[in-house]
């Protein structure tokens, strides 16, 4: 568990009387589906479990324009989780990876395929804050 408080004074980027927030700290699940297809299972030797959850003091004169996301997105045993909220100026982005150790047979990497794309969008998706 680490836990850290800090400022980060560049951490949104603006444009006009917008800020673009995007996530960090987010895995790439698509790295382990690396290829269009696969002819032998793929071996995932070492679970991943992460959970980040990051709270954003909001400047007072901003309001948020996206929608915050909530999804979850499964495949097997295989889940990643949103779950940002937004309370009193202060915006808390919310992740949970969990990828067990296992094989994914190759008859069921086109579906695998499809988790890890889905799933980096749910962790990468930006958040846009209106400075007013």
């Amino acid at each position: 568990v680490l836990r850290a408080t800090g400022r980060v004074p560049g951490f949104a980027q603006r444009s006009g009387n917008f800020l673009s927030i995007a996530p960090p700290f987010g895995p790439r699940v698509s790295q382990l589906a690396a290829l269009p297809q696969r002819q032998t299972p793929l071996l995932m030797a070492e679970a991943t479990h992460r959970e980040v959850e990051l709270k954003l003091v909001l400047p007072k004169n901003a309001q948020l324009v996206s929608d915050l996301p909530q999804v979850i997105v499964r495949d097997a045993e295989r889940t990643v989780q949103v779950h940002d909220s937004s309370r009193h100026g202060e915006l808390t982005l919310s992740r949970i990876v969990d990828l067990p150790a296992g094989r994914v047979k190759p008859k069921d990497y086109p579906q695998f395929l499809d988790f890890a794309r889905h799933a980096d969008e749910a962790l990468s998706q930006s958040l846009r804050v209106q400075l007013r």
